[in-house]
């Protein structure tokens, strides 16, 4: 299960980067750094 959250987010990521996305970029970022 958590492997398919990473996939998942890595996708979302993608998707975010391709539209030029910020604010799903940042909340990307503020989802992995509050993992870590």
């Amino acid at each position: 299960m958590q492997q398919d959250f990473f996939q998942k987010l890595m996708e979302l990521f993608r998707i975010c980067e391709d539209l030029e996305n910020m604010d799903g970029l940042h909340m990307i970022f503020k989802i992995v750094k509050g993992i870590s």
